[in-house]
């Protein structure tokens, strides 16, 4: 197993969170309690458990043992020849359809600003009753920012002239590209405009003359899931996140 001590959800949960990925080498019939060692090791209050669904006997485990499945996360993959098909397809659908990069720390802001209005639903902070909207979409502002520092490109999402929302791209090596983030501002966010999001990514994509587009959505976010397969992503891996809270002290 892969063991990573979540030092940046102190700042958004105000716990200790242990996140664990289970490796194809792990023995099932010990797997929960080397976790529960873990946990009492870093006192963490918070566990997150990634397993891929190949693993399906490791996922009953955790769940017998009071683990909650709270979401899959969906890995999708998008070729270059993919996505050059679907923006020549589209174009003529989206003319009225840009992206602008932001350059500057007030458009950051005013982005993180919108975050925090509370775009984001459908996660495994925002449906858990430990946490909520608000917390869930703080803690995304605060990805937005620190991605922006490490690197990451912003943009909004313009349509006919009106900034209507922003998604965030991370280069990761000269082949591969990686879809982080993506969201409509609240006024817009019941205008079924998200095919323009995918629309949008594409083209970025597109520009990088990268070979790969890779990007995950979560269960809770079927609507999106939709978009991205209409878009020629390809599903490329699928992983039971389980989670489980334990009180202070």
């Amino acid at each position: 197993m892969k063991v990573t001590i979540a030092e940046w959800e102190m700042r958004n949960l105000g716990g200790e969170t242990l996140e664990i990925l289970i490796e194809s080498g792990d023995d099932v019939m010990s797997i929960v309690s080397q976790v529960d060692l873990l946990r009492a090791r870093y006192k963490a209050e918070y566990l997150v458990v990634k397993v891929n669904t190949k693993f399906h006997k490791i996922s009953e485990t955790f769940q017998k043992a009071g683990f909650l499945l709270i979401e899959n996360q969906i890995s999708l993959r998008l070729p270059r020849i993919e996505a050059l098909e679907k923006k020549n397809f589209y174009k003529k659908i989206y003319q009225d359809v840009t992206f602008q990069l932001i350059e500057n720390e007030q458009d950051v802001e005013n982005i993180k600003h919108k975050i925090k209005e509370g775009i984001f639903t459908t996660d495994r902070i925002a449906i858990d009753s430990y946490y909520g909207i608000e917390i869930a979409n703080t803690r995304y502002a605060n990805w937005v920012q620190d991605e922006v520092d490490k690197g990451s490109l912003l943009y909004f999402v313009i349509y006919q002239n009106k900034k209507i929302g922003f998604f965030l791209s991370k280069p990761i090596n000269n082949k591969l590209q990686y879809g982080l983030l993506g969201g409509f501002f609240l006024q817009y966010s019941d205008a079924a405009l998200g095919s323009m999001m995918d629309y949008c990514m594409i083209c970025e994509f597109i520009t990088s003359e990268r070979k790969f587009m890779e990007t995950a959505v979560s269960s809770n976010n079927l609507v999106i899931l939709q978009l991205h397969l209409l878009f020629g992503y390809k599903i490329k891996a699928m992983t039971n996140i389980l989670i489980k809270h334990y009180k202070r002290g």
